[in-house]
C-alpha cells in the first residue's frame, strides 16, 4: 500500500538548484528512509533521478562528482523527462498491445504522409464545397511543397492535442454557427488529424512521437504505482505543464521513496494572488486575464492537480538575504496586473530605494544602439568573465538565435570558440549549403548557380587537392565569368572547349586570359567533364515527363552528393561525418524509408527540400558545457552560472509573440478546452525569473533590429516600471562600460594614413601608342584609367553573373538599327514593318537572354524600331537627299609628332548629295549631351569629323563634314545636332580645336609635365565614374579635393 504523504520541495532561483538537490539527497532530507553511504560504492545505484532536459543530466553528474568528490561509486540512474528510457513492463500485456508502443514516426517521415494526405484532400475538396461556395476564390496547396508548409502547421496542431490528451471528437462539439461557414471547410481538413492520420499510423505500425512518449510515461508510473521501488524516485526541475508528466509526478509524489522538488516557487506570495492563479489553472472563470502569463501559473496549476497545498511545499537550501529581496522584488513587479498589491508591499514600499541598491547591486543593463553592438558587448562581458578564477561559468541565455550567431562569431575575436546549445540549422552547414547548390546548379541555366556548386569547399570531383584548386580557377575564368548566356550544366565540357577556342581566335583577348596556361585549360576541361558525369544521375531525369517519387529523387541526389564530394581516392572524408553529416544522413533516410509517399517533378522536388531541411537543427556533439556557454531558454532551465547575461530582451524575441494557429482561433481553443498559447509566456516568464537568480546578472537588449524601433521585453518594463528612473539608470550606468568597451574595439588608436591622389608618370617609351575615339573622352577626364588599363594592363575581371547590362542593351540596338538600315527598312509599310520585326526577333534570338531581360528589351525595341522607321522616313523628305550611306566604318589616323594612332568604328557615316558627310553616333542614353560634345568634354565626334577630313576613313571619299549628330534610340527616336545656329563654332572648327587639345595633351603627358592623374577635373560636369576608381582609392582623397 502507497503512503499517502507526500515529499514536495522546492529551490529559490538564486540558489544552485542541482548542489540542493544532491546535498539533500545525500543527508536524507529528500527521503527520510535513505542516506548515502559513503563507504557503499552501490549506495547510490538505486537513485532514479528525472530531470526536464538532456544538458541538466551532465549539471547534475557534475554536482555528485564534485560533492563526493574522488570516491568510485555508481552514480544515480539519471533520465530526461522529455525523453524517457524504454523500461516498461515487459510482463505488462496491456502496456504492449498498446498502438503507442509502437515505434515512433521519423519527424520527416511525419511530414511526408501528412502532405500526402493534403494533397489527397485537395483534390477532392472543390466537389465538396462548389456548391457551398460557389463564388468563392479558394487558396489551395497546389504543389508538393505548399502541402509540407500546411503539413507542419498540422502537426503542430495534432501535438497540441496529444500533449494536452484531448480528444478530436469534441471538434464536432463546436457551434458552426457560431464560427463562421467557413468553419465547415476547417472542420473537414482537420479530419485529416482527427480520421485518416490515426488510421494511416495504424497501417504503417507506427505511433504518434508524442503518444509514445505519454505511453512511456504512463508506463513508468504504472510500474512505480504498481511494484515496491528499491530506491529513491525523484523528479527534480520539472513544472508539470504537460498532463502525462504531471501523472506521474503525482504517483511518485505518493510513494514512499518518492520526491518532488520544484524549481523557483514563490513561497512568499501572498495568498489571494496564489488563490487567483489557483483558480485561473482549475478553469473558474477568467476574470484576470494575465494569470496565465505569469511566471508561476504553471507550478499552480500543478500543485492543484497533485492536491498539495503550498504551505506543505518545503524549501531546501539556505536564504541570502540579498537574493531573497531580488526575488520579493522580481515577484512584487511581475504581479498580475489587474490584482491590488499595495497592501502586500508596505516593507518594500517603505525601503524600496534601500531594497533595490542592496539586491541589484551586481545587475547591469545593457542597452546597445543594434544587434551587432548588443552582440559585441556581450563577447566582451562573457571574456571579462573568464579572468581570475578559472573555475568560473559564465553564460548568454537568448531565445534569440541570430543574436547567438553574432555573439558566437565575436568571441572568436578573443579565439573562443563555443558551441551554441540550441544547434545551427541545418541548411547553415556545409552539407545543407552542397545540396541546395547541387540542386540549383542541376535546375537553373545560369553560371552562377553552377560556379556555388563547384567552388564548394565540399566539393572534390575525384581530384587531389594538389590539382583541385587550379582546376577550378581555370573553369572560372574560362567558362563561368562574363558568361551572359544561359546554359544546362550538362553541356558545360563542351562549352569550356568553346571558350577555349573563341579566347584562343581573339585578336584581343583581356590580360588575365593571356596567363592561362594550357595545363589550366587541360584541368578545366578534365573538371567540367567530372562535374557533368557526377551530376549525370540527377540530370538525367530533370526532363522527364512522369512525375518521379521523393524517394527516387532522394536516391538520385544523394548518388550524386557522394560523386561531388569524392576525392581522388573515392573517399568521402566529409560528407557523413561529425554531426552535420549524420544528421544529413537522417534526413535522406528518412525520406527514402517514407516511401513513394509523393510525386513530383524536378522543380517540386527542390522546393519539397528546402521546405524539409528549413526545420532541421543540428544539436552540438556534447553533453558538457564548457566555462563559456551559449543557452537557448530551454537548454539553460536549472543550470547554475557565476556570471549570466539574458540577451535579446526585447518584446517579440524573448517572449516571442505566441503564434497564431491557422486552423483554430483561441476561442475555439478554448472551447475545446485547450491552453491558450500563452502559457508559453508563462513558462518563458518563470525562466526570466529562475535566470534573475543569478547574483552577477546582466540584462541586454538593442533598441533597435533591423534598424526598426524595439521595445523591451514586458518582464523589464515591469521591473524597471517598479524601480523607477534612478533605478532604471543605475543599471544602465553599470552597463555602459561594457557598450563603451565595444564601441571602442574597432577603433584604431593608431591615426590612419589616407591615401593620396595617385598621379604616376611613366616614361614615354611605357605610354600607349593607340587610343580609339572613344577613349579620348576617358584619357581627358581620367588619365589614371587609362594608365592602369594599358600601362599596367589591368583588366577588369568580368562577374560570374554577368547580367546584361546597358552597355550590352546598346550594342544590341546598334546592331539591329544596322541591319535595319542594311536591308533598307525606311517606309512604314505592312511588309517593311513585319520584315523589321523579323529582323528584330531574329537579332534577339542570337543573343539568348534572360528571359526577364528578353521580355523588357524586346518590347522596348518594338516601339524603339517602329519609331525609328517613320524618323528615316520623315528625314529623306525633309533633309538634303543622302546618296550614300555606311554603317560600322572603321579608321585609323596617324599622329606622326606624338607617334600614335587614333583608330575606332563610326556608328553611321551619310554621304549627302550635297558633297559633305554627315557623321551619327547612335546612343541609347541621354549622355553624352550636345553641351557636353560642343565644350569637348566628349570629343569622339569632333575627333571622327577631323579623321574624315584627313582621309582616315577608308571607304569614303568625301573630305567634308555638314554636321555631326545624335539620334537617341527612345521609343519617341529623335536627332540632336551638335552644330545649329546657336552654336557659333562650324564642324571645322569643332574637329580643329578637338585635335590640338589632344596633341597638346598628350605632349604633356609623354613630356612628363603631366601626371596620369585619377580624375583630372573633380568637377560634377567632368566627374566620370570608373572601374579603377577603387584602385585609386578614389574615396579616401576625394573628399578634401571636393572641400
Amino acid at each position: 500500500m502507497k503512503n499517502q504523504q507526500s515529499n514536495i520541495f522546492t529551490i529559490a532561483s538564486y540558489s544552485s538548484f542541482f548542489r540542493e538537490v544532491v546535498l539533500s539527497l545525500l543527508n536524507g532530507t529528500l527521503v527520510e528512509s535513505f542516506r548515502y553511504t559513503p563507504s557503499n560504492p552501490l549506495s547510490l545505484a538505486s537513485v532514479t533521478i528525472y530531470v526536464p532536459t538532456k544538458p541538466a543530466i551532465q549539471s547534475l553528474r557534475s554536482e555528485f562528482i564534485d560533492i563526493i568528490g574522488d570516491e568510485s561509486i555508481i552514480l544515480p540512474k539519471i533520465k530526461p523527462l522529455g525523453d524517457p528510457i524504454e523500461e516498461y513492463n515487459l510482463f505488462n500485456t496491456e502496456l504492449l498491445l498498446s498502438h503507442d508502443l509502437n515505434p515512433p514516426i521519423s519527424s520527416i517521415k511525419r511530414l511526408l504522409e501528412l502532405a500526402r494526405l493534403i494533397l489527397a484532400w485537395r483534390n477532392r475538396l472543390p466537389d465538396v464545397l462548389r456548391s457551398s461556395y460557389p463564388e468563392s476564390q479558394l487558396n489551395l496547396p497546389i504543389s508538393p511543397s505548399d502541402a509540407i508548409w500546411l503539413a507542419k502547421k498540422l502537426a503542430n496542431i495534432i501535438d497540441i492535442v496529444e500533449l494536452e490528451e484531448k480528444s478530436w471528437q469534441d471538434l464536432h462539439s463546436l457551434d458552426n454557427e457560431q464560427y463562421g461557414s467557413w468553419w465547415v471547410l476547417a472542420l473537414d481538413f482537420l479530419k485529416i488529424a482527427s480520421k485518416y492520420w490515426q488510421e494511416r499510423l495504424v497501417e504503417i505500425k507506427s505511433s504518434s512521437a508524442v503518444h509514445h512518449q505519454i505511453a512511456l510515461l504512463h508506463a513508468e508510473a504504472v510500474r512505480i504505482a504498481e511494484q515496491e521501488t528499491k530506491g529513491p524516485v525523484i523528479v527534480a526541475g520539472s513544472t508539470g505543464s504537460i498532463p502525462a508528466t504531471a501523472r506521474l509526478m503525482s504517483t511518485i509524489a505518493t510513494d514512499p521513496m518518492g520526491a518532488i522538488v520544484l524549481p523557483g516557487l514563490d513561497v512568499f506570495m501572498p495568498e489571494n494572488i496564489w488563490n487567483t492563479l489557483t483558480e485561473q489553472s482549475r478553469g473558474i472563470e477568467k476574470i484576470h486575464t494575465t494569470c496565465s502569463v505569469h511566471p508561476q501559473y504553471s507550478l499552480a496549476k500543478l500543485l492543484h492537480f497533485l492536491n498539495i497545498k503550498r504551505e506543505d511545499v518545503k524549501c531546501l537550501g539556505k536564504i541570502n538575504e540579498d537574493m531573497h529581496l531580488r526575488s520579493m522584488i522580481l515577484s512584487q513587479a511581475l504581479y498580475p496586473s489587474e490584482m491590488d498589491t499595495t497592501k502586500h508591499s508596505k516593507d518594500i514600499a517603505k525601503n524600496k530605494t534601500l531594497y533595490l541598491q542592496q539586491s541589484f547591486a551586481d545587475v547591469a543593463l545593457i542597452e546597445a544602439n543594434n544587434e551587432r553592438e548588443e552582440a559585441t558587448a556581450i563577447a566582451i562581458t562573457l571574456r571579462m568573465s573568464l579572468e581570475g578564477d578559472t573555475n568560473k561559468k559564465s553564460a548568454l541565455i537568448t531565445a534569440d538565435r541570430n543574436l547567438a550567431r553574432r555573439v558566437k562569431l565575436e568571441l572568436t575575436r578573443f579565439g573562443i570558440d563555443t558551441n551554441i546549445s540550441s544547434g545551427v540549422p541545418l541548411q547553415a552547414t556545409l552539407q545543407g549549403s552542397l545540396l541546395i547548390a547541387l540542386l540549383n546548379a542541376v535546375l537553373n541555366h545560369d553560371s552562377m548557380s553552377i560556379a556555388i556548386l563547384v567552388k564548394h569547399p565540399l566539393a572534390k570531383f575525384g581530384f587531389s587537392e594538389k590539382n583541385l584548386s587550379q582546376a577550378k580557377s581555370a573553369l572560372e575564368l574560362i567558362a563561368l565569368r562574363g558568361n551572359k548566356d544561359s546554359f544546362d550544366i550538362m553541356t558545360l565540357t563542351s562549352l569550356v572547349q568553346q571558350k577555349i577556342s573563341e579566347q584562343k581566335h581573339n585578336q584581343y583577348p583581356l590580360n588575365w586570359q593571356l596567363r592561362l596556361s594550357e595545363e589550366d585549360k587541360n584541368l578545366a576541361i578534365l573538371l567540367a567533364d567530372h562535374i557533368v558525369k557526377s551530376i549525370e544521375p540527377l540530370a538525367s531525369h530533370k526532363t522527364d515527363e512522369d512525375l518521379h517519387s521523393t524517394e527516387d529523387w532522394s536516391k538520385w541526389t544523394v548518388t550524386c552528393l557522394e560523386n561531388v564530394c569524392f576525392d581522388e581516392n573515392r573517399k568521402l572524408t566529409n560528407l557523413w561525418l561529425k554531426e552535420e553529416g549524420k544528421a544529413f544522413s537522417s534526413l535522406f533516410t528518412q525520406i527514402i524509408e517514407a516511401g513513394p509517399c509523393i510525386k513530383a517533378n524536378p522543380v517540386e522536388w527542390v522546393e519539397i527540400v528546402s521546405v524539409l531541411i528549413s526545420g532541421e537543427t543540428i544539436l552540438p556533439n556534447t553533453e558538457q558545457f564548457s566555462n563559456l556557454s551559449i543557452l537557448g531558454t530551454l537548454e539553460s532551465r536549472l543550470l547554475g552560472f557565476d556570471t549570466l547575461i539574458l540577451g535579446g530582451l526585447n518584446e517579440g524575441s524573448w517572449p516571442k509573440h505566441p503564434p497564431n494557429n491557422p486552423f483554430l482561433s483561441k476561442m475555439m481553443q478554448t472551447d475545446l478546452g485547450l491552453e491558450t498559447s500563452e502559457k508559453y509566456i508563462g513558462q518563458a516568464a518563470h525562466d526570466f525569473v529562475m535566470a534573475s537568480g543569478t547574483r552577477r546578472l546582466i540584462y541586454s537588449r538593442s533598441l533597435r533590429e533591423d534598424n526598426i524601433p524595439t521595445m523591451a521585453s514586458r518582464w523589464l518594463q515591469r521591473l524597471f516600471l517598479f524601480g523607477g528612473t534612478e533605478f532604471f539608470n543605475d543599471l544602465k550606468k553599470r552597463g555602459e562600460r561594457y557598450l563603451s568597451w565595444a564601441r571602442s574595439l574597432d577603433v584604431s588608436k593608431q591615426k590612419t594614413t589616407l591615401s593620396i591622389r595617385p598621379r604616376p608618370f611613366p616614361p614615354r617609351e611605357k605610354q600607349p601608342k593607340r587610343y580609339s575615339f572613344s577613349e579620348i573622352k576617358q584619357l581627358i577626364s581620367d588619365p589614371y584609367a587609362i594608365y592602369a588599363r594599358k600601362i599596367l594592363r589591368l583588366d577588369l575581371m568580368p562577374r560570374i553573373k554577368n547580367a546584361p547590362d546597358k552597355k550590352d542593351r546598346g550594342i544590341l540596338f546598334h546592331n539591329i538599327i544596322t541591319e535595319l538600315i542594311q536591308q533598307k527598312i525606311n517606309k512604314n509599310t505592312p511588309e517593311k514593318i513585319l520584315f523589321m520585326e523579323q529582323i528584330i526577333d531574329s537579332c534577339f534570338e542570337r543573343e539568348n537572354l534572360p528571359l526577364y531581360v528578353d521580355i523588357i528589351w524586346r518590347r522596348r525595341f518594338y516601339k524603339i524600331a517602329h519609331s525609328f522607321v517613320l524618323y528615316e522616313g520623315q528625314k529623306r523628305k525633309d533633309d538634303a537627299v543622302i546618296e550614300q550611306i555606311f554603317v560600322n566604318v572603321p579608321a585609323t589616323m596617324n599622329i606622326d609628332s606624338l607617334g600614335i594612332q587614333l583608330t575606332g568604328i563610326a556608328d553611321r557615316i551619310n554621304i549627302l548629295n550635297t558633297g559633305f558627310a554627315e557623321i551619327i553616333d547612335y546612343k541609347t542614353g541621354s549622355l553624352p549631351t550636345i553641351q557636353m560634345a560642343q565644350n569637348l568634354i566628349d570629343p569622339q565626334l569632333a575627333l571622327e569629323a577631323a579623321a574624315v577630313q584627313g582621309g582616315a576613313f577608308s571607304q569614303i571619299n568625301c573630305r567634308k563634314v555638314s554636321n555631326l549628330l545624335y539620334i537617341r534610340l527612345k521609343p519617341e527616336v529623335s536627332a540632336d545636332c551638335i552644330i545649329d545656329e546657336k552654336y557659333p563654332r562650324s564642324v571645322d572648327d569643332l574637329s580643329n580645336k578637338s585635335l590640338e587639345n589632344l596633341i597638346e595633351f598628350i605632349k604633356l603627358l609623354q613630356s612628363g609635365k603631366q601626371p596620369f592623374i585619377s580624375h583630372l577635373h573633380l568637377l560634377k560636369k567632368y566627374n566620370i565614374s570608373s572601374e579603377y576608381d577603387h584602385l585609386a582609392r578614389i574615396d579616401e582623397w576625394k573628399e578634401d579635393y571636393d572641400a
